[in-house]
């Protein structure tokens, strides 16, 4: 019998603000600890452990620990970079660490090639690992197209598939979106599908396709995130059956207020939540508000958010936080967007084609938003990629 444990979107650097970011590493720490405790033979991280391509330092420092202590237990880890920590130049921190003997990648392929041919992974029971890695905007979809399948068929099982990607077959309707894809992107035939990018915590077993798994972030990287899954949680697997054990993670109590102001005025509707809030028991919790509707009179700045934090502070919160994306006011209303249509740039586009007063302003959007887009260059210092954004932005204007 093996065990191992299945971690992905540690996401780890994700949060400004400082007390939630934070509490990722630590998360990610006590995931750590929990693998070690238990003694899995080895762990799979299913892309996004970092939340850029170049992590702060102080994240560095953690991540590093925390594989380190792994490494001393004798536990390898096994990991494809993902849609945030992956790079262009196709250099990443992870390649660092793989260096260092702190990961070990299961993308061993020229992801160049015209056909794109995995070179197992042996894991010292005999399960084999492969896996690629993922990109936004779905562009690792061309990867897939490009892969050897009878190569990666004609491995002997235990064998694990690692990836990064959005399956329709386990993303609810309402989330899906047009970076997602069938399951029949996956190579058929392995054991075990280990899935990230995914921010929900599901599985399924499929004819051809064996068990395929998403653990759900090690914590949660959005203010929607920890209204709906409140912490983080990774997988346990037992190779004999391939059954699942779902590990919570537990470090802080979410308490989330909201409120619908359809018809209240900005001091009606902060009075509401003074309410909520003197009533509620708030000690060390992570406080969520959100509002949202279209109010009667007033506009949201006219809801102190500062003094219904200071209440929450002064009741113990360790952190509060809001959401006003959906308020309005009757003096202006904002323009909703669908689920298909939380890509940033479609938004962008739809909210500047809507001020732009012809079709030359809206081809200078999209130069100025490319120029801006760019990323840094292997071995640019900061100034002169600073620079060379101005420099690019100014030949345009």
């Amino acid at each position: 019998m093996v065990r191992f444990a299945h971690l992905a979107d540690c996401h780890l650097g994700a949060w400004r603000n400082d007390s939630l970011r934070n509490l990722t590493l630590e998360s990610f720490s006590c995931a750590i600890d929990i693998c070690i405790e238990q003694k899995v033979s080895f762990i799979i991280i299913a892309g996004d452990l970092f939340h850029t391509a170049i992590p702060r330092i102080d994240v560095l420092k953690t991540a590093a620990r925390c594989l380190q202590c792994v490494s001393r237990a004798g536990i390898p880890v096994y990991v494809v970079p993902g849609s945030h920590d992956y790079s262009p130049t196709g250099r990443t921190i992870l390649d660092v660490f793989e260096e260092a003997g702190l990961l070990i990648s299961v993308c061993r392929a020229d992801l160049s090639a015209e056909k794109i041919v995995l070179d197992p992974v042996v894991h010292p029971s005999g399960i084999s690992l492969v896996g690629l890695p993922g990109k936004a905007a779905q562009l690792d979809s061309v990867l897939y197209e490009r892969l050897d399948i009878q190569a990666v068929s004609s491995l002997c099982s235990p064998k694990i598939f690692v990836f990064h990607a959005a399956l329709d077959e386990l993303t609810p309707k309402n989330l899906r979106g047009s970076s997602s894809s069938s399951v029949s992107l996956l190579p058929q035939g392995f054991d075990y599908y280990a899935g990230g990018h995914v921010h929900l915590k599901n599985d399924i077993s499929l004819p051809s396709y064996g068990r395929i798994a998403y653990p759900g972030p090690t914590f949660p990287a959005s203010f929607s995130e920890l209204e709906s899954l409140h912490h983080g949680s990774f997988l346990i697997a037992d190779s004999t059956d391939w059954s699942l054990s779902r590990i919570p993670l537990p470090l802080k109590k979410v308490v989330s207020f909201s409120l619908c102001v359809d018809g209240l005025s900005a001091q009606a509707a902060f009075a509401s939540l003074s309410e909520q809030i003197a009533a509620s028991q708030l000690t060390d919790c992570i406080v969520l508000i959100r509002v949202y509707g279209t109010l009667s009179s007033g506009s949201g700045a006219d809801i102190s958010f500062q003094e219904l934090f200071s209440a929450c502070m002064a009741k113990g919160a360790f952190v509060c936080l809001k959401n006003t994306f959906s308020l309005s006011s009757q003096q202006f209303t904002a323009k909703p967007f669908s689920r298909e249509d939380a890509d940033v740039s479609v938004i962008e586009n739809t909210v500047f084609s809507s001020f732009a007063s012809d079709d030359s302003e809206k081809r200078l959007f999209v130069a100025l938003r490319s120029a801006l887009s760019q990323p840094i260059a292997d071995g640019e210092t900061k100034s002169d990629y600073e620079q060379r954004i101005i420099s690019s932005v100014q030949s345009l204007l």
